[in-house]
């Protein structure tokens, strides 16, 4: 007769076993993501330097070559000097893609060694 008031029942936790998890994630120290950050700063600056340089470098041959259009139009000098000027600009502006390759490489080797690092430490703590 005691079982006669015993009834079936089921309580949901997902709520708040999920709300536990957000808060466990959010208060669990966060190294492997600041290394994370580091590494895509350092991949960003890669990038970010030699695009740069490349466009200061395109955009100084552009102004030869518009300033030597400009001085053999108005026959500001001899022939020569224009020529030389658009000559400059073109030759600049031409080599700003293998210039970019150099630069490119150049500060990829600087920080591939600290990126990879960081890249075995994360790699390590999730093993």
């Amino acid at each position: 007769m005691a079982d006669k008031n015993k009834s079936f029942s089921y309580s949901y936790s997902g709520a708040v076993n999920e709300e536990l998890e957000q808060l466990k994630e959010k208060y669990t120290p966060k190294e492997v993501n600041e290394k994370m950050k580091r590494i895509r700063i350092m991949d960003k600056k890669v990038d970010f330097i030699s695009t740069m340089f490349s466009i200061f470098l395109g955009i100084i041959g552009s102004i030869f070559l518009i300033t030597g259009t400009i001085i053999l139009i108005k026959n500001l000098f001899s022939t020569p000097v224009c020529f030389i000027t658009i000559l400059i600009g073109i030759v600049t502006m031409a080599t700003v893609p293998f210039i970019h390759a150099k630069i490119y490489n150049f500060i990829k080797q600087h920080y591939a060694p600290e990126i990879l690092a960081l890249i075995k430490e994360i790699e390590h703590k999730q093993i």
